[in-house]
Parts: C-alpha cells; sequence; structure tokens
C-alpha cells in the first residue's frame, strides 16, 4: 500500500525533493558522492527540474569510478531518470479522461495530494538538517535560510536576487567566523 501512494504521490506532484533526498542511502552504498558532496549536490532540489541534471552529474561520477565514458555515464543516468516518467506518462494518457472520472480516484485525490506534501516537508527538514550539521556556521546558515525563505514567501522577492542575496549573506557570515 505504502508503494502505491508513493507512486501516486510522485505521479500527482513530480516528487523531485522527495526523491532526491531519498536518494542519499542508494548513493551512500554505491560509495559515488561523499556526504558533504551529496547534500551540497542535493540542495538545488527545492526547484523543479535539477533532479535531472543531478542524476546526470551522479551517472558522471560513478562512470569515472567505474573507468567508463564520462559522457555515456552521465547520458545512461539522465535517461534512466527521465525514461521511466515519459513511458508511464505516454501509457496512462489513453486511459486519463476516464481514469479522472473515477469516484474512487476522485476521492482518493486529497489524501494524495497530503501524502506528496508531507513527503516533501519531510524532504525540505532533512536536506535542511543536513546542510545544518554540515556547516561550519550552522547558526547563521539557518538563520540566512530562514531569512530568504521568508523573503520569497511572505514578501514575494525575486527568487534570484534572494539566492545572490544568501551567497552574500554566507560570505559574510563566514568572514565574520559567525556561529
Amino acid at each position: 500500500m505504502a508503494a502505491v501512494i508513493a507512486v501516486l504521490t510522485f505521479v500527482r506532484q513530480g516528487g523531485g525533493g522527495c526523491r532526491g533526498a531519498g536518494m542519499r542511502p542508494f548513493v551512500a552504498c554505491l560509495h559515488a558522492l561523499t556526504t558533504v558532496t551529496l547534500a551540497v549536490s542535493l540542495q538545488p532540489q527545492a526547484m523543479p527540474g535539477p533532479l535531472f541534471n543531478f542524476a546526470a552529474y551522479l551517472g558522471a561520477i560513478i562512470a569515472t569510478n567505474a573507468g567508463v565514458n564520462v559522457f555515456l555515464g552521465a547520458l545512461v543516468a539522465w535517461f534512466g531518470l527521465f525514461s521511466p516518467g515519459v513511458t508511464l506518462m505516454f501509457a496512462c494518457l489513453p486511459f486519463w479522461a476516464r481514469f479522472r472520472s473515477w469516484q474512487i480516484y476522485r476521492r482518493a485525490l486529497p489524501g494524495i495530494t497530503c501524502a506528496s506534501t508531507g513527503l516533501i516537508l519531510a524532504s525540505v527538514f532533512r536536506m535542511g538538517l543536513d546542510v545544518y550539521a554540515l556547516s561550519s556556521f550552522p547558526k547563521a546558515t539557518l538563520c540566512i535560510g530562514l531569512a530568504a525563505f521568508v523573503a520569497v514567501d511572505a514578501f514575494s522577492a525575486f527568487e534570484g536576487a534572494v539566492v545572490v542575496a544568501g551567497i552574500a549573506l554566507g560570505f559574510a557570515a563566514h568572514a565574520a567566523k559567525l556561529q
């Protein structure tokens, strides 16, 4: 049942951040990346799309470690992540109109939405805790992250400007040797 809920959640929301945070144990057992490199690589996953770039990056790292062509490793990993979703989409497309009219789907949709929101929230907390643990100035990092969230969420600030301001504040916190 949990697998069905997870699949429906990923179909409903995309699930990039959830899958990214869930990749940590898998990547760790492959010994492809260190914990620090993986945590830093997963931070952009809050935005849609970069999971495919991360898959290509991870494929290139694994290919390098295996002595295989880097571009081939990146391509295989990118298609490995991209292909199942496209295949599922095209396989379900002819049945989608009929599926949406099913009463059981309409009743389950609020629960699916709640489950996907919970998974995304859990992955945000997991990545935040990783950053807090890995940072050389964790309290300042937490404050910068919270300020960036409030700037975007409450004040509708332009995301690019918030990222640049966060980088500048990070450099300032590092230069001031804040805790």
